[in-house]
């Protein structure tokens, strides 16, 4: 637009400076009708100078103004290309400040994204390592306790009549305590035998009474522990649980496996118990070791004195009668001497001074 303004300005001017010379050489004629030849010569030769001082300003004025060809200026389908050119540009440019916008969207999607596959991962590892430990729980409860240890404790500070030597066990306590850690941390599951079962609970029974009678000796009776009730005391840890030792015999042992025979097995330390087997229970020797147990027991007159017509038992077949259902029946099984069915029955004193 200015452009166009200075060449309207300079054409004008260029016609206003016509004019004026058309003018001024007319008044010149006039003036100098009646005038000299010199005068006139000095009025023409100044009239020359005037000129070349509008050329040189011309000159100065078209060096400062380049000149305008038609050529440069931009014909109106060019001038439409440029718009068209322009616009693309500028949608272009709105398009990339949109992507821009779209792209902290795009990435807080993307990193959702990866977190959630991160944390799926994650819980996937957590699920595997669950279950790995999970695996690792199972197999170390399925295992077994070792009996064999405590199998050697008893073969050495037991005699084969049942006399236990307790001295002899407090020098090897530690090796004691390591057992019944070993029961502790391997109790009883559903997948054990039968036989496995109670000859863990019926080790666990004897090995833990002997321990008691370790932390009070020396003790005549296993009486003088707990006010005369020691049985009832619930200190024995085993798998994350506390008994006592009369939960063990008379809750699990007892009621769970139906087996007379295990009142000849479990030792309560006392003088007038069943003897203290030199050797532990196992699986493989739970039956022929439970028979050898009631046999010595039963035909041991220091427990019992059996007659054909009347006999005189131990108190365990009163407190534990219905255990045996058939008293003299169940005797007959084991005893050397028969006895009659109508034989009478007495029980003997119980002593419960300590069996060592």
């Amino acid at each position: 637009m200015t452009i166009l303004i200075t060449i309207m300005l300079t054409m004008i001017n260029a016609s206003c400076d016509q004019r004026q010379e058309q003018n001024q050489s007319a008044e010149f004629m006039e003036q100098t009708a009646d005038k000299p030849a010199e005068v006139v010569n000095e009025t023409l030769d100044l009239n020359e100078e005037v000129e070349v001082a509008k050329e040189e300003r011309s000159q100065f004025e078209d060096s400062s103004t380049p000149p305008i060809d038609d050529e440069d200026q931009p014909k109106s389908e060019d001038k439409e290309i440029i718009e068209a050119e322009a616009k693309a540009k500028t949608d272009l440019k709105t398009e990339d400040v949109e992507k821009d916008r779209e792209w902290p969207i795009e990435k807080k999607m993307d990193t959702e994204t990866r977190k959630e596959v991160s944390q799926e991962e994650t819980s996937e590892e957590e699920v595997l390592k669950g279950d790995l430990n999970s695996d690792d729980e199972k197999s170390s409860n399925s295992a077994k306790p070792d009996h064999q240890l405590f199998d050697q404790l008893l073969s050495k500070h037991v005699s084969a009549t049942g006399v236990v030597n307790y001295k002899g066990f407090q020098a090897d306590e530690a090796k004691l305590d390591q057992y019944l850690d070993d029961l502790s941390s391997h109790p009883v599951q559903g997948s054990w035998s039968r036989n496995e079962q109670l000859a863990y609970w019926i080790n666990a029974y004897n090995a833990f009474t002997v321990k008691l009678i370790l932390d009070h000796y020396p003790v005549q009776s296993i009486r003088d522990i707990s006010n005369g009730e020691p049985w009832d005391k619930k200190w024995i840890e085993l798998g994350g649980q506390t008994y006592s030792l009369n939960q063990i015999e008379n809750e699990i042992i007892r009621p769970q496996f139906n087996e007379p025979r295990i009142h000849f097995a479990v030792n309560c330390a006392a003088q007038s118990c069943p003897p203290l087997a030199n050797k532990a229970f196992t699986a493989d020797n739970m039956n022929s070791l439970l028979e050898k147990q009631t046999k010595s027991f039963i035909n041991n007159d220091k427990y019992n004195k059996i007659q054909k017509k009347k006999i005189e038992v131990s108190k365990i077949f009163d407190w534990y009668g219905k255990d045996f259902d058939d008293k003299i029946a169940f005797l007959n099984k084991y005893s050397d001497t028969k006895i009659d069915a109508d034989a009478a029955i007495s029980y003997t004193e119980y002593d419960w001074s300590l069996n060592n």
